[in-house]
């Protein structure tokens, strides 16, 4: 009886593990979060730097990471994502385009990298533009298990105040966002861009 019980769990983790790599996974269904209400696309375009961030698989590697938003003439976003990987000691940038999705909630974009490759979603749940930013996005992976990434982001590079942080973690706590997985960006050693 023992045996087939542990053969099941064996099994059952070892099916999970494929969902469970590279990113934040959870139980259960994605929340419901609110995004930024009133969203306002031109004044978010610009140089924002990742302070902290939930794991991401494909951002292995790289570190001191800054993105740069710059709104098309079509409306699109170009997205030029940069970050110092350190085993090449070189900057890295990728180039991928962000559109919103729903003119009625203009905080949820879609963004992708790669041509014909579906849009993961690049939801602001809150700014103030000129400070901070926080972006999210979960992917419902099974029915009982959710994909999440997250990250906090400035203007600057440097630490965001702990008052806001506080109001941050506050707002993705009322969410029932952990966190506790967010992995702070060291900025110490970023060499010049």
């Amino acid at each position: 009886m023992w045996k087939n019980t542990f053969i099941v769990s064996l099994a059952t983790i070892a099916g999970l593990l494929p969902v469970c790599e590279g990113q934040v996974t959870d139980f259960g269904c994605c929340p419901n979060v609110k995004v930024q209400e009133n969203f306002d696309i031109k004044r978010y375009m610009g140089r924002w730097f990742e302070e902290r961030k939930f794991y991401a698989e494909f951002q292995a590697g790289v570190t001191c990471s800054f993105a740069e938003y710059t709104l098309q003439g079509d409306g699109t976003v170009k997205v030029n994502n940069t970050g110092y990987r350190e085993m090449t000691g070189n900057y890295t940038s990728i180039i991928g385009q962000a559109q919103i999705l729903d003119p009625r909630e203009p905080a949820k974009l879609g963004v992708r990298f790669f041509p014909g490759t579906p849009l993961g979603n690049y939801w602001v749940l809150e700014t103030d533009y000129d400070q901070y930013s926080i972006v999210y996005s979960c992917t419902q992976t099974s029915r009982f298990f959710n994909s999440q990434f997250c990250w906090i982001l400035t203007r600057r590079p440097g630490p965001v105040p702990a008052s806001v942080l506080d109001r941050i973690y506050s707002l993705l706590k009322g969410y029932e966002i952990n966190p506790d997985y967010f992995k702070v960006n060291d900025r110490t050693r970023c060499p010049r861009v």
